[in-house]
């Protein structure tokens, strides 16, 4: 499920922050990534994370001084199963419920561009309660999250966090699979076109040949029997 690397990167940042995370310096704010095709501004005097273990979907999260805000970058190498529509955010919402994370907030965006979608939730962790934000990004061939998340806060009134998660940026325009301009979108409409359309047919021609199709003739009547004789 989507959810599950958005979680635990969530989750690690969380825990390490409490466990007074190493900070390993201040580094260039403005960051871009030419490989995943995206760039991101995260906030001034704010530290990467130095002690969080390596994975491959979590490109950078930076805290601040406080150990009380964090930014992460998530970056999924494979495409979202379908475009991303009511259906989709249902069931991404859901797996984060199933957690008892009370959602607050979603509404679809544009990143790009790109039709996304934002969520603003709550959960506790040790007893603390967390304010987070996640932001769904489609990419040609990858998605992302940008995620902010604030201890004992409201992540929506944190203008850092909501500046850097705007920052996110594409390097280059692309189209994505599911969009109406694209040849793989085109060619999926036009595959489910024609099997709409050849079952329509099918349907129409199997009406019109029952319909030719002659009366049986009914099964002749046995003549009367004489008077007087009665069958046994």
């Amino acid at each position: 499920m989507i959810g599950f690397p958005t979680k635990s990167i969530r989750l690690v940042s969380a825990l390490f922050a409490f466990s007074f995370a190493a900070f390993a310096g201040t580094m260039t704010i403005e960051q871009d990534f030419p490989d995943q095709n995206c760039g991101i501004t995260f906030p001034e005097g704010w530290h990467a994370m130095a002690n969080i273990p390596s994975r491959p979907d979590n490109v950078a999260s930076y805290i601040d001084s406080t150990r009380r805000r964090i930014v992460n970058l998530i970056i999924e190498n494979r495409k979202l199963s379908g475009p991303l529509d009511d259906h989709f955010v249902a069931e991404f919402n859901r797996d984060f419920e199933k957690d008892g994370e009370t959602l607050l907030s979603g509404k679809y965006i544009e990143v790009g561009g790109i039709k996304s979608y934002e969520r603003v939730s709550s959960f506790v962790i040790r007893g603390k309660q967390m304010s987070s934000i996640d932001r769904l990004i489609p990419g040609e061939d990858r998605y992302y999250i940008v995620q902010g998340l604030v201890i004992d806060g409201d992540v929506n009134a944190d203008y850092e966090i909501q500046q850097s998660i705007a920052s996110f940026r594409f390097l280059h325009p692309f189209v994505p699979s599911y969009s109406p301009n694209s040849i793989a979108y085109r060619i999926g409409q036009l595959v489910r076109y024609l099997m709409i359309t050849l079952a329509v047919v099918a349907v129409v021609v199997f009406a019109v040949r029952s319909s030719r199709k002659p009366p049986r003739p009914n099964s002749p009547q046995p003549p009367p029997l004489p008077p007087g004789i009665r069958l046994r």
